[in-house]
Formats: structure tokens, C-alpha cells, sequence
């Protein structure tokens, strides 16, 4: 599958067509060659279709144990009449083989469907900001065929062996006379397969769960800025950037303009020393921290609504870093001057190159004093990967028709209308020569994106919880079908049908019970692993991974399921007549 993106808005505009570009990952050591990144983006998928697999085929695993029951005479007068165990395996596999072929067959048939409707609903629901996703969805070919066929061999091996070995393992005379026999009853194997699925679908709605209630947490997440009517726009052709300012000054729903950089999600950083001022015994005037500097105009903090707690803005005579005056965060204040004021403090900024590049000004990280005149309240960002873009530790002033600069919009009214004017303005000039997205979308993303694999997990453990509530229907049904003599003669001698009900529903607790706990444990575990990734620190604050109310809500979704699926078969049981069951041959 390959993935490209280009902004179509802008082509479709202009009536150009803007080249698309592959998208890559990019790791420590240079871009991560296409067959390891398509691995490493489709390893989870891997994962989790594997998962309904192996409980679609213990399901099916469990059902051939059960029907060995029902089946036993059959095998038993075959083996009377001369047909060797070996040959009656090779039937009961091939008859599970076919049963395999015709199951992928049809599962083809729909993943053309479901992966059309899939890639189509994703590709609409794509912010329209961050540009269009086209996804090519390659044809099937051999290889797809060669995978099917190796896949419905390997879950026959797999998955039938065991219950054929385990049907032909019998009395021929207790077989042919009909009575049940022990060794072919599904007794340890079924619960092994239960707890399978069982384990697997606690797998995959815990982790719904997770991710559920990190969309929620999410929503709930203030970055620390306005994005309600606040607009980005990146000038990708430096000698338009006057063409840019010009359309934007004269669009009436703009009200203010500030500038910034970085341009990326990080803020620069420097090493700077405090010089004490204002002598305080506490003061960390020894000290050279790293901190995050941005440059930003005058306008920059009144335009994302962030709070100057003390002293003073830029004023509009500062926008060079030349002024040698700096805002700091609150944070950064009570770190570097405790018990002290930040106002009126000196810092003098470290030699050292700054790992983005050169500024827009060069003076801006070169060696040099600057005088604190005002703290600004702290921005806490968007949690996604880290991204914390408009906070820093520093701000420096800078003007906004320096080159290299990000445009921040503060806009009257709807900000996407506003947005789709802007393009329509910028593109009748040059379609390349701006990207315009509004703070909404940023804000929504980090939702957006844990809202795929919440649908993901949802809809893959619903179907692993059907197959694994119809597997234990099916099971139940067998056993209590099989078993309705005796049954019928626990009846007979004074059971009630209280007591047989909870006889039934007793075979399927501790499998039940075996399977949650164990997929409970492995998504604890799997939250282990992920926290001891580099990633932890991103992955923690986004996700819940041991949040309690999202495993109490899938673990109990699941025994409330296999509990409406047993409780079927038992009723049946109590229903069944004494005396018409005793008759039974």
C-alpha cells in the first residue's frame, strides 16, 4: 500500500497539479528504507487481524471438539468396518481444509469491500488543513492467493489435528452402542480454546477502552492558547512573503498578525547564565541551563491570548533581537530566580549553535545580554508526540516581515471560512506560495488521531467477542445436547432445575475467568513494554495505559457477553423431561 499526500486544495484552485509526495519516516540515523517502514507501520494491523484469526480459529477449533461428540458413532461403526485411524484423520482434515478454502475465499471477497470503504472513510475524514491523504490500494495478485493458501493450510494443521486425533481416540463398542465417550468429550482442550478467545477479545476491548478514554481526556486538554479563531500560515516561498502580508492586511476578517519562529514544533534552545541583578542568597546565578527560546512579535501574545503575569509585552519599537530585552515563562522565572523577581534580571546567552540552524536574525543565539522585562503564563501545548508548538522558556522580540517566520492570525468570525478565503487568494497569486491551516485542526488532531485505533480495536474486538460468545453458545449447546441423559437422570434423583442451570454455566467460569485475566495481564504488560520505549514519555501522557475504569469497563463487557451466551444452553438444560430423556438410547 502506498501512501502519498499533496494539498489538493491549493492544485484544484490554481489548475495546477502539485507533485505528490511519498511519505517517509525519518529515524536517528537517516530515512528508514520503504520495506521496513511499510513493516513498521503495519505491524499493530499485523497484529490485530492475526489475533481475530486465531480466535475465529479456536472458535472453530472448539466447535470440531464439540461435534466429535456428536459424531462419535459415525467414526466408531467406520472404524468397526475396516477404515484405519489414519484415514478417517485425513477425511476429518479434509473436510476442515475445505472449510478453510471456502473461508478465505469469502473473507478475499469482503477485504476488497471493507478496505475500499475503509481507505474511503479515512480519506474523507482527513483534516482538510494538513492536505489530502491518497491511498493506492495495489490489486491482488499471487501472492495474495499464496498467503490465503498457506494461511488456510497452516490454521488446518493448527487448529483441526487436534480435535481429529482426539475424535478417533475411542471404545468402538461403547461408540457403536451410542454412549458418550469420555476421551472425546472437549474437556481441557475446549477450555484451553475458551481461554483464548476469551483472552484475545479482553485484548482488544481493554485496549478500546484505552484508547476511548484518551479521546475524551484529550478533548479535555487545554493547550494554553486560543485556537477558537486563530489561523497558521506558513510562507513556503520566501521572495512572496510580501504578496503574503499583502493579502492578508487586506482580507477585512483578519484583525491581528504575529509572527514566530521556529516554524516546527519545538522551540529553539540555547545555553544561557543568569546574571543576578537583584542580589538573592538563592539565586541560581552559577547555573547554565538549556532553555527553549522563540522568537516572536510584539502582537504574538496577544493574538494567542497568552497572559503577561508581570511587567511588560514587546513594544512595538522592539522587534529585533537586537533590543536585548526577553519575556520568560513563569516556570523559567521561579527556576533560574527563585524567591526573587524575574523583572529587570540579566541574562547572558551561550555561544553554542543551536541544533534547528541559524535564526531569521543572527544576533538572535549569538553571545550577548538581554534584560527580562516581562513573565508570560505558561504554555502547556498539545500532548501529541511531544509537540509543544508557542511555548517556550524565552521569547525574543523579532519583526513580522523577517524571513523564515510562521504567521499567527487572529481572524473575526468562522476561522475555516476565513482559511478557504485566504487560499482562494493566495492561489489566484501563486498555489505554493503559503500553507494555511487553523489552530482548530491542531487542537482536534491529537483526538483524531487516537480515534483510529479506538475504531480499530472496537470493531476488531466486537467481532473476536462474537466469535467468542458463539463459540461458547455452540460449545454449551453440544455438551448439553449430548449430555441430556444424564441430565435427565440429576432430574430424576431430585436436582433442581436451579441447580443444573448453575451446573451448565459452572463449565464455562473458569475458562471464562482464566481468558480475562490473562488479557487483562497482557495489556498491563503491553503498557509495560511501551513505557520502556523511548517513546515512553509521549505515549504516558497521551494514553492511559493503566487506566482502571477502561479495563473495568472491557473486562466486564466481555463476562456480561460470554454470560448472555451460557446462559442460552443452560435454560435449555432445564427444560429437558426426566423421563423422555431416560428413554433415550
Amino acid at each position: 500500500m502506498q501512501l502519498q499526500a499533496w494539498d489538493a486544495r491549493r492544485a484544484a484552485d490554481s489548475g495546477v497539479s502539485r507533485p505528490a509526495v511519498n511519505l517517509t519516516l525519518e529515524s536517528r540515523t537517516g530515512t528508514i528504507p520503504r520495506p521496513l517502514e511499510a513493516a513498521l507501520l503495519f505491524v499493530p494491523l499485523f497484529f490485530a487481524f492475526g489475533l481475530i484469526l486465531v480466535i475465529g480459529c479456536a472458535n472453530v477449533a472448539n466447535l470440531l471438539f464439540a461435534r466429535a461428540v456428536a459424531r462419535q458413532r459415525e467414526i466408531g461403526v467406520r472404524l468397526a468396518i475396516g477404515a484405519s485411524r489414519r484415514r478417517i484423520i485425513r477425511q476429518l482434515l479434509v473436510e476442515s481444509l475445505l472449510l478453510s478454502l471456502a473461508s478465505a475465499t469469502v473473507a478475499y471477497a469482503l477485504s476488497r469491500v471493507v478496505l475500499e470503504t475503509v481507505v474511503h472513510v479515512a480519506v474523507r475524514s482527513f483534516p482538510a488543513d494538513f492536505g489530502n491523504i491518497r491511498i493506492e490500494i495495489p490489486p491482488g495478485d499471487w501472492r495474495v492467493i499464496v498467503f490465503l493458501l498457506g494461511g488456510a493450510l497452516a490454521s488446518t494443521l493448527f487448529f483441526a489435528l487436534a480435535p481429529a486425533l482426539q475424535a478417533t481416540r475411542l471404545d468402538l463398542v461403547r461408540a457403536i452402542r451410542g454412549d458418550a465417550v469420555g476421551a472425546v468429550r472437549p474437556g481441557r482442550p475446549r477450555d484451553i480454546l475458551v481461554t483464548l478467545q476469551v483472552a484475545g477479545s479482553a485484548l482488544l476491548l481493554v485496549c478500546a477502552a484505552i484508547f476511548l478514554r484518551s479521546v475524551w481526556a484529550s478533548a479535555a486538554v487545554d493547550p494554553g492558547i486560543r485556537t477558537a479563531d486563530t489561523i497558521n500560515v506558513t510562507v513556503l516561498t520566501e521572495d512572496r512573503r510580501a504578496a503574503v502580508l499583502d493579502i492578508i492586511r487586506r482580507e477585512p476578517a483578519v484583525h491581528a498578525v504575529a509572527a514566530s519562529w521556529p516554524n516546527g514544533p519545538e522551540a529553539a534552545t540555547a545555553t544561557i547564565e543568569p546574571v543576578v541583578v537583584e542580589s538573592a542568597p538563592d539565586a541560581a546565578a552559577a547555573t547554565r541551563p538549556t532553555v527553549r527560546y522563540r522568537l516572536v512579535s510584539p502582537e504574538y501574545f496577544d493574538v494567542l491570548g497568552i497572559d503577561i503575569l508581570q511587567g511588560r509585552s514587546f513594544l512595538d519599537t522592539e522587534r529585533d533581537p537586537a533590543a536585548a530585552v526577553a519575556i520568560v515563562s513563569a516556570a523559567t522565572a521561579h527556576e533560574l530566580w527563585p524567591g526573587a523577581s524575574a523583572i529587570g534580571q540579566v541574562m547572558r546567552f551561550g555561544p553554542e549553535a543551536d541544533a534547528l540552524g541559524e535564526p531569521p536574525i543572527a544576533s538572535a543565539a549569538s553571545p550577548r545580554s538581554v534584560v527580562v522585562v516581562g513573565v508570560a503564563r505558561d504554555v502547556a501545548g498539545f500532548r501529541l508526540a511531544g509537540v509543544r508548538p508557542w511555548a517556550a522558556d524565552v521569547y525574543l522580540p523579532v519583526d513580522v516581515e523577517s524571513a523564515r517566520t510562521t504567521l499567527t492570525l487572529r481572524v473575526h468570525g468562522d476561522p475555516a471560512s476565513a482559511r478557504r478565503t485566504l487560499i482562494d487568494h493566495a492561489a489566484a497569486v501563486d498555489p505554493n506560495m503559503a500553507d494555511v491551516s487553523t489552530l482548530q485542526t491542531l487542537a482536534s488532531l491529537e483526538s483524531y488521531l487516537l480515534s483510529i485505533p479506538f475504531w480499530l480495536t472496537l470493531v476488531l474486538g466486537g467481532i473476536g467477542l462474537l466469535l467468542t460468545v458463539s463459540g461458547l453458545f455452540g460449545v454449551l449447546s453440544y455438551l448439553v445436547a449430548q449430555r441430556s441423559r444424564e441430565i435427565g437422570v440429576r432430574m430424576a434423583l431430585g436436582a433442581t432445575r436451579r441447580a443444573v442451570a448453575l451446573h451448565v454455566l459452572s463449565q464455562s467460569v473458569r475458562p471464562v475467568l482464566g481468558g480475562l485475566l490473562t488479557g487483562g495481564g497482557l495489556v498491563a504488560a503491553l503498557g509495560a513494554a511501551l513505557l520502556a520505549t523511548p517513546a515512553a514519555d509521549t505515549i504516558g501522557t497521551t494514553v492511559g495505559l493503566f487506566d482502571p475504569v477502561a479495563y473495568a469497563v472491557g473486562l466486564s463487557t466481555i463476562s456480561v457477553a460470554c454470560f448472555c451466551g451460557a446462559v442460552v444452553p443452560a435454560l435449555r438444560a432445564t427444560r429437558i423431561e426426566p423421563l423422555l430423556a431416560l428413554k433415550q438410547e
